[in-house]
């Protein structure tokens, strides 16, 4: 193994420790981001449904990888760019999304982090379902 790959190793192993630590700390202390568990979707008020079908497509597939990693910098990003999306749309059932993950970015809540992300994909269902 280069050194190159050593580092790359020691980081991820590093980042994974320090997962776990927050975790342990969060669940001792009782932290917990608030879980969007109720998908209430309605397009009924949303402009340019198109528009955000699209949107939300493409989200979806730029996300998926995501799920993988949990990369704090992209969900941080992406939360930022889907919230946009949904005030651009009027779509509010996007816009609580996007603040259910900023939140748990913040408190960095990897389970509710990825528990949006699975979250995401079945609202993007949803809205195709309403669309046909």
């Amino acid at each position: 193994m280069d050194n190159g790959s050593a580092e790359k190793a020691e980081l991820a192993a590093l980042k994974t420790e320090i997962e776990r630590l927050i975790a342990l700390i969060k669940r001792h202390l009782g932290v917990q981001a608030e879980v969007s568990t109720a998908l209430t979707v309605s397009l009924d008020e949303v402009k340019d449904v198109d528009g955000l079908m699209a949107f939300l497509s493409e989200a979806e597939e730029e996300m998926d990888p995501m799920k993988m990693s949990i990369p704090i910098d992209e969900l941080e990003r992406m939360s930022l760019k889907v919230r946009e999306a949904g005030e651009r749309h009027h779509a509010p059932f996007v816009i609580k999304w996007s603040e259910a993950l900023s939140e748990a970015v913040m408190i960095f809540d990897i389970e509710t982090m990825k528990s949006q992300l699975d979250q995401f994909s079945e609202l993007v269902e949803i809205c195709r379902k309403e669309v046909s």
